[in-house]
């Protein structure tokens, strides 16, 4: 497994999510989405962290964050985005995505930014690298 294959991973366990009103926006893509007062915006981030060697037949884990950044319209209140948060912590904690381990993510309440509340969960994943 390399990186590009864990980002792949938990990608599809993300486009997977369905609520009413939610839009995801791909890393990768051009940035030339402005969310609009209707619906709520997940953009994603694959952020992987460091590599550890097991041992020479063992051979190397990695391990990292998906970062969940999601603007909730001011307009739908302070608990749509909140909900949505929660499912999304829901869906990732604890999944095991094929060699990919998700663990328990957090949640923060970021602020507001222009007429949009800001969340963020942070998915810790862990996969072994070269299987």
């Amino acid at each position: 497994m390399n990186f590009l294959q864990i980002s792949g991973q938990l990608s599809r366990h993300l486009a997977a999510f369905s609520m009413p009103d939610v839009r995801v926006h791909w890393e990768n893509t051009p940035i030339v989405y402005r969310p609009n007062q209707t619906e709520t915006v997940i953009g994603a981030k694959f952020l992987p962290n460091e590599i550890n060697q097991i041992d020479f037949c063992m051979g190397k884990n990695a391990k990292g964050l998906y970062s969940l950044n999601l603007y909730a319209p001011k307009d739908r209140g302070h608990g749509q985005g909140l909900a949505v948060a929660d499912a999304l912590f829901t869906h990732f904690a604890d999944e095991r995505l094929g060699a990919v381990r998700c663990e328990t993510p957090t949640l923060a309440n970021v602020g507001e930014v222009g007429d949009f509340f800001v969340f963020n969960v942070s998915v810790p994943w862990y996969a072994k690298l070269g299987e």
